[in-house]
């Protein structure tokens, strides 16, 4: 199966007090990937083999999570799951977006359901 690459856009947006980079693929219904930990983590790299496949159906969203890649670095060590999760909501709605599918990776399968609830 050849896959096509998507055209690919990079920005940031402001999330509360935090600066997050994001790159963006596609359109249609939003998907929002979020990667995981580890040296040298970032939406793109984690996600590389992913974001041209989805692009063909979804706006596909691919943060840099806070305290990796081009997003501010600093991340609440006393509830950092909690952070993460108060984090998702802000995304979602500095994003403008009224729902959107995610996938999420590592310990943001932690915090994605405590936002969800």
């Amino acid at each position: 199966m050849d896959v096509v690459q998507a055209q690919r856009t990079e920005r940031t947006v402001e999330v509360g007090d935090r600066t997050i980079f994001i790159t963006e693929a596609g359109s249609g219904p939003a998907v929002v990937l979020l990667h995981g930990g580890g040296a040298g983590a970032t939406g793109a790299s984690n996600y590389a083999r992913n974001i041209d496949v989805l692009a063909q159906h979804f706006h596909v969203i691919v943060p840099d999570m806070p305290g990796y890649g081009r997003s501010t670095k600093r991340i609440d060590h006393g509830d950092p799951f909690g952070d993460l999760a108060s984090f998702l909501g802000g995304l979602i709605e500095a994003l403008g977006l009224e729902k959107a599918h995610r996938r999420t990776w590592s310990a943001t399968r932690t915090a994605a359901p405590r936002r969800s609830a």
